[in-house]
């Protein structure tokens, strides 16, 4: 599976990498399994906070980038057409 392009955020990835390196570490295999599915609720949940305002942010800049008007099939600009009432 390829990385998304996550330049707002690199660190998603390496939080996940840190959370699974937590999961493997003497204090997570000495928690009782309530508190173990707790963390790891509260560490994923932000975990999906941020990829998701990451991912708003970057559909903000594209919209931004976007030419705006009527283009062609070459992406060249047109000034569109007046809508005639004899074509409804």
């Amino acid at each position: 599976m390829t990385k998304p392009p996550l330049d707002k955020s690199p660190n998603a990835y390496e939080e996940l990498n840190i959370l699974v390196g937590w999961l493997a570490s003497e204090e997570a295999m000495k928690l009782p399994l309530a508190e173990l599915e707790d963390q790891i609720a509260n560490r994923v949940d932000e975990m999906v906070r941020k990829l998701v305002r990451d991912h708003l942010d970057m559909s903000t800049e594209q919209l931004k980038s976007k030419p705006h008007g009527v283009v062609d099939a070459d992406s060249a600009p047109h000034a569109g057409r007046k809508s005639d009432p004899a074509d409804r």
